[in-house]
């Protein structure tokens, strides 16, 4: 076995160097192995004893044989321990490891009762210890009751909150509906002002239009009226002018035409008298002639003159009754103007209606404002329940925290495991983290081994490991290498060694290597370690592991 062969070569075979003969000489071996007798110094008579001596020189044969095959036998055992040690990374600095448990309370408390002792097999869950419990049964019960008495305020809370929802729902409903109302009402009379002013403004706008526009007319007819009777008045003087004409126009003639028979009956018939000549004849008849042409002209230009006065006298009497159509139109255009500025009175009632819907409108929205006040009294009745609920909440919370806290009061197994050390008594006054006993977790082992730092240059993990344990000689547990750790002993001690004082010495370090253990079949040949051999270790027993670093 490795540890057999590790112990035996660390032994020191001795050959003897020298043996004495049966007369005292010592003997010495030659370099075949052969023992050369030295010369006696003295010569001796033969004795008796010399028979004794002459049985030893023929026993040193077989001693010699013995010792060649002692030392043969050595020498191979050296050269296998040489090659075994090449070949493995060997270590006494080994034990069984395995996970410990400190079963502690979470809170302080005296210890009332403990169900485990030293050597008993615990289950995961097991009750195996409890605390006085009255402190904490207490709070929680008086934790409880808080927490009724905080659930029970909510449903009258939320049904004051429904109340005032509903109701601040239906005021706010109704008074929105009468605004609404109102708010119609309003733009329905501020729409028919508004129709009334603009309709009345553009009826007197279109009255004093006409009304000026008859003024004008009416203006127009009496300058046409004056114009109309100046013509009258020129056209009558004009006739008179030519009346005064055919009055001369008529003596003249006359006067021409009695010239004419005065001097025809100077002329005499056929001009045989000879009172005048025909020359004063024929002027006499000429001038006759010719101012009875211009009476004629003159009485055509009378008459044409009257004509004209008759125009001018009908166009006149037509201006006048022009003048009296216009005014009577600018009388009905200035009646139109009263009347729509009539109108217009009636558009500062309208307003005054208009502002009434308005401050009813105003009034509904303050009894909107008022409805929604309720919100504030709603939002107030939520946060109340919220405050509640967060109170009950909290409540539950304390409940749930003395429930735990009760709970704790019973301490469980926090796994399978055997009960190792136990460390507290009935009665003790525990405080949280205080150890009643220590546990192992499971039945689970291992094997952790502190290799020097100079023999893990071909180690890594899967590699085949042979352990042998102290306490169980000529078994050997078979293993592989699970993880090499990744900082030294010395890293990882409470105090670490501080080599940067100047006091430096150079120390072989040792690396933490964790070794499975695995189970072999039973009846194996090489009576390998087997699953009931593995459940027989315990934590801490001393081991030699060799890890086969030669093969991966």
């Amino acid at each position: 076995m490795a540890s057999n062969e590790y112990n035996e070569s660390e032994k020191v075979v001795q050959a003897p160097q020298a043996a004495t003969n049966g007369n005292g000489a010592s003997q010495e071996r030659n370099g075949s192995g052969a023992a050369q007798t030295a010369p006696p110094t003295s010569s001796a008579p033969t004795s008796p004893g010399s028979a004794d001596g002459d049985a030893k020189r023929n026993n040193k044969p077989v001693v010699l044989i013995i010792l060649i095959i002692l030392v043969a036998l050595g020498g191979m055992w050296g050269a296998k321990y040489f090659h075994y040690n090449q070949n493995h990374a060997v270590t006494d600095d080994a034990y069984v490891a395995g996970d410990l448990i400190n079963v502690s309370p979470i809170i302080s408390g005296t210890l009332v009762q403990l169900y485990v002792e030293e050597g008993d097999q615990v289950k995961a869950g097991q009750i195996v210890a409890r605390l006085d419990d009255s402190g904490p049964k207490a709070a929680y019960q008086q934790a409880l009751a808080q927490w009724k008495a905080a659930e029970s305020q909510i449903p009258q809370a939320q049904t004051n909150l429904t109340y005032t929802t509903q109701t601040t729902a239906d005021q706010i409903a109704q008074a929105e509906a009468a605004l609404a109302a109102q708010n119609a009402k309003v733009q329905q009379e501020s729409t028919k002002t508004h129709q009334i002013r603009q309709t009345t403004l553009s009826q007197l706008a279109q009255s004093q239009a006409q009304a000026q526009a008859a003024q004008q007319q009416v203006q127009t007819a009496k300058a046409q009226y004056a114009t109309s009777l100046a013509a009258v008045r020129t056209a009558q003087a004009a006739a008179s002018a030519v009346r005064q004409a055919v009055v001369a126009a008529q003596a003249n003639a006359t006067r021409a035409h009695r010239d004419q028979v005065r001097y025809a009956s100077l002329y005499g018939p056929n001009g045989t008298i000879g009172a005048v000549t025909s020359q004063q004849y024929d002027a006499a008849v000429a001038a006759d002639q010719a101012a009875a042409a211009q009476l004629a002209q003159a009485q055509e230009q009378a008459r044409q003159a009257q004509e004209a006065v008759s125009q001018a006298q009908s166009q006149a009497d037509a201006t006048k009754a022009g003048i009296e159509a216009a005014q009577s139109q600018a009388d009905a255009a200035l009646s139109g103007v009263h009347v729509a500025r009539a109108g217009l009175l009636q558009v500062p009632v309208q307003q005054g209606s208009v502002n009434s819907n308005i401050q009813s409108a105003r009034q509904n929205v303050a009894q909107l404002s008022a409805a929604q006040a309720g919100s504030q009294q709603i939002k107030l009745r939520q946060q109340m329940i919220e405050t509640l609920q967060a109170q009950a909440l909290a409540s539950q919370r304390i409940v749930e925290q003395t429930k735990v806290t009760l709970d704790d009061t019973v301490i469980r197994a926090p796994s399978d495991g055997v009960v190792v050390k136990k460390g507290a008594n009935v009665g003790d006054a525990l405080s949280p983290g205080q150890t009643m006993f220590t546990m192992t977790r499971g039945s689970g082992v291992w094997v952790s081994a502190n290799f020097k730092e100079t023999q893990v240059q071909h180690m890594h993990p899967g590699q085949r490991v042979d352990v042998e344990v102290d306490a169980y000689p000529g078994i050997v547990y078979r293993g592989e290498v699970k993880s090499i750790n990744e900082a030294s002993g010395n890293a990882t001690a409470l105090l670490p060694a501080d080599n940067a004082t100047g006091n430096f010495t150079k120390v072989v370090q040792r690396i933490p290597v964790k070794i499975r253990l695995i189970p072999q079949e039973k009846g194996n040949k090489d009576h390998l370690a087997t699953e009931a051999d593995i459940e027989r270790l315990r934590q801490g027993m001393s081991v030699n592991a060799a890890v086969d670093i030669e093969n991966p």
